[in-house]
């Protein structure tokens, strides 16, 4: 969360790639994936970031 608050201080994106099933929803149910990407693989994540910085 500190990370998170840290990053959005400077208006930097955050992604989050390979989480199990269970960190998914741990992520939904703290709401923590509304402020954040959540992407299935590395490639997948470094691809979006790509896409989001240009």
């Amino acid at each position: 969360v500190e990370m998170l608050a840290s990053a959005r201080k400077q208006k930097l994106p955050i992604r989050a790639y390979g989480l199990t099933q269970h960190y998914r929803e741990i992520f939904e149910i703290t709401r923590l994936a509304d402020f954040l990407a959540i992407n299935p693989d590395e490639d997948s994540a470094v691809a979006g970031a790509e896409r989001s910085t240009t």
